[in-house]
Parts: structure tokens; sequence; C-alpha cells
């Protein structure tokens, strides 16, 4: 990981430290979002194969490895963090699938039950 530390502060958990400027070490910075997952209750699923998304009434239905999920929103995160990268699928997309780039100022989310943020 090639993040400042500023640059990983987290909703209701700061972690710039002493040294903002500084950049944490990788088993740090896992040991962060780890952290970070317990914290807020997160349903975090490591080495799963996804090989089907598709909208829903009420958001996605997932199928993979560990077989079918559901989720209210879907974030796709390619690229680096310094230079937008869109995928080729971002241009397929419906107009009613709210996509945000990292440079973009983040407006308040819409309405919808779609969310896509392309990072």
């Amino acid at each position: 990981m090639n993040t400042p530390n500023l640059a990983l502060g987290l909703p209701g958990m700061p972690s710039a430290g002493d040294e903002p400027d500084a950049f944490i070490r990788r088993i740090a910075a896992m040991n962060l979002f780890r952290k970070y997952a317990e914290v807020i209750d997160a349903p975090v699923r490591t080495g799963v194969e996804v090989t089907r998304l598709a909208a829903a009434a009420d958001g996605f239905t997932i199928e993979t490895s560990l077989g079918h999920m559901q989720a209210r929103n879907v974030v796709l995160a390619t690229g680096a963090y310094q230079a937008p990268k869109l995928p080729a699928v971002a241009g397929n997309l419906p107009q009613n699938v709210f996509q945000l780039h990292t440079h973009e100022p983040r407006p308040p989310p819409p309405p919808s039950s779609c969310l896509m943020a392309l990072c």
C-alpha cells in the first residue's frame, strides 16, 4: 500500500496518528481495516469469487463461490486513487446507476437503491 496516513481516516476512526504524512506499513494497514470491519460489524468475506451480479427489486442478487447473497448496494473499486480509471462497462450502465469517482466531490447519494463507486 502506498497511501499516506492522512488518507486512511475512516468514519468514526481517524488514523493519521502522530505522523499524518508518513506511510503505514502493510501489516498495520491490514490490521486497521480488520479492526474497522469489527467496529462497524461489517459482513466481510474474502477470497470469494463473484460469478454473477444482477439487479433485483430491493438491490442486487449476487452469485458467488459461497452461494447466493443479496445486497442493497454494490461498490466496484478499480485502479489506483491517483488517476481515474473507469472500466469500459461503466459507460454501458443504466442512467439510474449512481457512479462516483474518488476525484469527484461527494454529493449525497441519490434516493435509488443502486450505488456504484468507481475508484
